[in-house]
């Protein structure tokens, strides 16, 4: 599987069970959900199982494309790539100040043990690695935002 995708099966990322909140039977929170990716195909299929989910979620390519951060109340959720060659955590750190109650989900191939030491020192930051299975997304969107 590649560095940068969730493992596909029958046009669904990575689905153990082929299930979504709804078909589970229980009701979806509907969160709107803020999604980072520069890879158009991965950042598509990942938004797509997120909205089957019942989500609202709302693209971007690139960080600095985003609106004003202040603007973005009402997002219950982050997910944002992350790239070594980027800005690094600046993003993450001034969403976080400016949203302290919303969870960021860093989604990143570049795992390093430096990475792991700056997630610790950001208790509202938790990291998922690519590849992985959206089963797993999936678990952990809702633990994050279970009220």
């Amino acid at each position: 599987m590649a560095a940068g995708s969730i493992g596909l099966r029958e046009n669904h990322m990575g689905r153990s069970s082929g299930s979504s909140c709804h078909s589970e039977g229980r009701p979806c929170q509907d969160l709107k959900i803020l999604l980072i990716d520069s890879d158009e195909s991965f950042r598509g299929a990942l938004a797509g199982n997120l909205r089957e989910d019942g989500h609202e979620v709302t693209e971007y390519a690139v960080q600095e494309a985003l609106p004003p951060l202040a603007t973005l109340e009402g997002v219950g959720l982050v997910l944002t790539d992350y790239q070594p060659s980027e800005r690094g955590l600046a993003f993450v750190d001034v969403f976080h100040t400016l949203h302290p109650t919303t969870p960021v989900v860093l989604v990143t191939a570049f795992w390093s043990h430096h990475l792991e030491a700056e997630l610790a020192r950001r208790n509202f930051l938790v990291m998922l690695r690519k590849p992985f299975d959206y089963d797993d997304l999936h678990e952990l969107v809702h633990r994050l935002t279970a009220k």
